[in-house]
């Protein structure tokens, strides 16, 4: 795999250099190459509740878009086929004689599906589980085929989302080939979309922020909103992408008092509609799955929990207010690209080191008004606290006053990485000679160490 590596990170070098200003070109090639290896070097269940998503993306595939929790004799789940039900966990793809079986496509009982997820997020996953059904080889090509098709749809959005933005063009191809974005996006993991999805938002927000004066009607922001809603049903949380419309300067509208009407209604349609999705239907959602004899057992529950915090809410700010200190957490957690298996701590400083720079020396070209690097630091610290806040609520035990516990991951925060040099850019118009070139030669060094730390442990 470090031959693999080694020569998959000169080719993808010397293409940027053969296709110099292409950036998207060499996202999608980066993505690709590196994602095939994570492919075939992921644990099964490796990469967080791959396992539930697999699961899911079979269902989908038999074209089932809304999965039913029934009961069979003294056993409950969702009807998945006996390959799956059966599939190991946390071992490489190597080390069991499963990936080598027939497929067996007969009716089991799997016990998550997934069913707060909307079906959207697995027509590609579960399209490569029709095909691996369809040839019917072995119950390998089941994971590889999933995670494929998984692979190509997140590098083609990514991809497309790069080649379309006006700026910041750099930023979202470091968070695009960030390797743990990648390890995602190779897996079968609904997370694939998810940040794919958040840079096609983000990139369209973009681009009516650098649109011509009077250019922009009712259609852009409506699109925008629509987008952002498919992205928030996905995960609530990035609901908050929907403030980002004020970033757009008014002049850029057709109507500045349509502009700020729609936008205002707009979130509030967005808003009202997360608080129905969340509490009339995903948050019971999950109690249909093994989470639910967990929360009973750990005492976990959203209600009992945010009574708790009405009841005491002075214990509530002084647990938050030590969020800072689990954000530096999240850095120790960059290199944690499989549940059960080391952190690589070298790597994760290094990052931490090299994005951090990114963010206050790459040239936005732009004259960024105080009020525009506002917006969107109140977007992301909306962002970020409204993570940790519904994680909270609903993994933590009652009364809980710590956050360590909230099960929060920096995937979560990929998106963040695409726009943190538009707040922190101190440098507006000095470019670095060759900085395109030294980011995409360090994205790859950085991939190349990525892929010989997990081959240590998956062979």
């Amino acid at each position: 795999m470090l031959i693999l590596a080694l020569v998959f990170g000169s080719f993808s070098i010397w293409y940027y250099l053969k296709n110099n200003e292409e950036l998207y070109k060499v996202a999608f090639i980066v993505i690709l190459l590196f994602g095939l290896l994570f492919m075939f070097m992921s644990p099964l269940d490796g990469p967080s509740d791959e396992m539930e998503h697999i699961w899911r993306a079979e269902i989908t595939s038999q074209g089932v878009l809304f999965p039913e929790y029934t009961t069979i004799g003294n056993v409950s789940g969702f009807e998945s086929i006996y390959s799956l039900a059966t599939m190991p966990q946390d071992v490489t793809l190597y080390q069991t004689s499963w990936y080598s079986q027939d497929i067996n496509t007969s009716l089991s009982l799997v016990n998550s599906a997934f069913i707060q997820n909307p079906f959207y997020l697995y027509l590609v996953q579960g399209f490569g589980v029709f095909l691996a059904k369809l040839l019917d080889f072995s119950n390998l090509t089941i994971v590889l085929f999933a995670r494929f098709f998984n692979l190509l749809f997140y590098s083609s959005l990514a991809a497309f989302a790069i080649k379309k933005t006006p700026i910041l063009k750099v930023p979202m191809f470091i968070a695009a080939v960030f390797p743990l974005t990648i390890v995602q996006g190779a897996s079968v993991s609904a997370d694939a979309f998810i940040i794919g999805f958040s840079f096609i938002v983000i990139a369209y927000l973009l681009h009516m922020y650098k649109s011509k004066e009077a250019s922009l009607g009712k259609k852009e922001i409506g699109i925008f909103f629509i987008l952002v809603l498919i992205l928030a049903l996905s995960k609530v949380t990035y609901g908050a992408f929907a403030l980002l419309i004020f970033l757009v300067p008014s002049k850029n509208f057709k109507n500045t008092k349509t502009y700020y009407y729609l936008s205002i209604v707009g979130i509030m349609a967005i808003l009202s509609i997360l608080l129905v999705w969340t509490n009339y239907y995903a948050l019971d959602s999950l109690l249909y799955s093994w989470r639910g004899p967990y929360f009973a057992e750990r005492h976990v529950c959203a209600t009992e929990q945010l009574n708790y915090i009405l009841s005491h809410p002075f214990e509530f700010i002084i647990t938050f207010l030590h969020l800072p200190n689990q954000l530096w957490n999240q850095v120790d957690l960059f290199s944690l690209f499989y549940v059960g298996f080391d952190s690589f701590p070298l790597f994760n400083i290094a990052y931490f080191i090299f994005f951090t720079i990114i963010c206050f020396v790459y040239p936005v070209y732009e004259n960024i008004l105080k009020k525009e690097r506002l917006i969107i630091g109140l977007c992301l610290v909306i962002l970020i606290v409204g993570t940790y806040f519904v994680q909270y609520l609903t993994w933590s035990v009652v009364g809980d006053n710590s956050l360590s516990d909230s099960g929060v991951f920096p995937r979560y925060f990929i998106p963040i990485m695409a726009l943190l040099p538009f707040v922190l850019n101190i440098n507006r118009r000095y470019k670095p000679k060759n900085l395109e070139l030294t980011v995409v030669t360090l994205s790859v060094s950085f991939l190349i160490s990525a892929v010989i730390f997990v081959s240590s442990f998956a062979f």
